[in-house]
């Protein structure tokens, strides 16, 4: 230490050294002492890190545009995705395997062979080829025919716009929709039956799922639905004269067959030598046993026909029913001869008086028997 008491270079240093000596000695006696290295490597490996792939696109991320579309008035509705000029044989290319080839028909009057150069340029090089053809003129029917047959030739799909916008938003979709699944716009299937049912019952015209609903809730299957008659379907709640009639209709329609079809096989059946009445007509639903429809008929509150009770006859009994009226006849017409007439002689008129009189008594006695058996 010199004369102002500071200490020296030397003397600083050495207090240095045993401060870090003793941190490190005790930082030693904490922590496991570290491997030791390998024989003649002094340095540790170094770990190199494994490269992260990253999923590159399946095509351009803009829509290629070919440079003989500058100045077409769709171009500025496309605004939802970018898209720039490139060196294209097509007029747009949305998507990797998919190209548009865009018409308008006042130019296509004006130069009719300009879209089927444009066709053979582009031949088969892409999956999706699309016409997109704008109608401007009102003279558009024979055309459009005419284009229709030429894209079907080619192997091409027509679009038709009315507007620039719409032509535009055509484009525009395509790349949009480029990587969506065509399972987002199919219909998706349903698991239970009683959703099935009700589609099935609304597919019928009129018919909402309340109505469904109340057809099933009454009858309890589609069977018995399907055979039940027009009387029983009107019973429902909310079902009218014309729901009920367009259920039966439907239900109960035949199937029409196609001519040719129906011409083939009558020819077939006419070359066998069979009869050909037949063909042709529907075969008739499987009618529901008769204690299906009382049962129906009972949860419907439907009181069944009563039944008449027919009584045994006896035969004999309409015979002598039938012998009584004839001697009821015969006693009827003695007692109007029996009236007081004028004798015209003698003998006839002890004939008149004795006749009778013994004729009634025979009668009686006959009805007195009868009634007796």
């Amino acid at each position: 230490m010199d004369e102002y008491g500071d200490i020296d270079d030397a003397a600083f240093a050495a207090v240095a050294d045993a401060a870090e000596k003793a941190h490190k000695s005790s930082s030693t006696s904490r922590a496991p002492a570290p491997p030791a290295p390998a024989a003649g490597s002094s340095k540790q490996p170094v770990v190199q890190p494994i490269p992260r792939k990253i999923a590159k696109p399946a095509g351009p991320s803009s829509i290629i545009v070919n440079t003989r579309q500058k100045g077409n008035p769709l171009l500025p509705y496309i605004k939802s995705v970018p898209w720039e000029y490139g060196d294209i044989v097509p007029d747009y290319l949305v998507t990797p395997t998919t190209c548009v080839l865009f018409l308008s028909l006042k130019y296509h009057r004006l130069h009719p062979e300009y879209i089927y150069t444009r066709m053979k340029a582009v031949g088969r090089a892409y999956t999706l080829r699309i016409l997109l053809l704008l109608v401007d003129t009102d003279q558009h029917s024979d055309p459009i025919k005419e284009l229709t047959k030429s894209t079907m030739i080619n192997n091409m799909t027509i679009i038709l716009a009315w507007s620039s916008s719409e032509a535009g938003r055509y484009v525009e979709l395509y790349k949009v929709m480029e990587n969506t699944p065509a399972t987002m716009i199919k219909e998706r299937q349903k698991e239970d039956h009683m959703s099935r049912v009700e589609d099935f019952v609304t597919s019928v015209k009129g018919v909402n799922k309340t109505d469904a609903m109340g057809l099933i809730s009454m009858f309890g299957s589609v069977r018995a639905a399907v055979n039940a008659p027009e009387e029983q379907i009107a019973l429902i709640p909310g079902w009218g004269e014309k729901k009920t009639r367009r259920w039966c209709t439907a239900v109960r329609d035949d199937f029409r067959m196609g001519g040719a079809v129906m011409k083939k096989r009558r020819e077939e059946a006419a070359a066998k030598g069979q009869s050909t009445a037949g063909l042709g007509t529907a075969v008739p639903l499987n009618l529901m046993k008769d204690e299906d429809r009382v049962a129906i008929n009972r949860r419907l509150g439907i009181a069944a026909p009563a039944k008449e009770v027919k009584e045994p006859v006896d035969v004999d009994m309409i015979i002598d029913l039938d012998e009584e009226e004839a001697l009821r006849a015969m006693e009827d017409e003695e007692r109007r001869r029996k009236k007081p007439q004028e004798p015209q002689s003698e003998h006839v008129a002890d004939t008149s008086v004795n006749t009778p009189a013994t004729t009634e008594d025979g009668v009686l006695a006959a009805l007195a028997k009868l009634r007796k058996q």
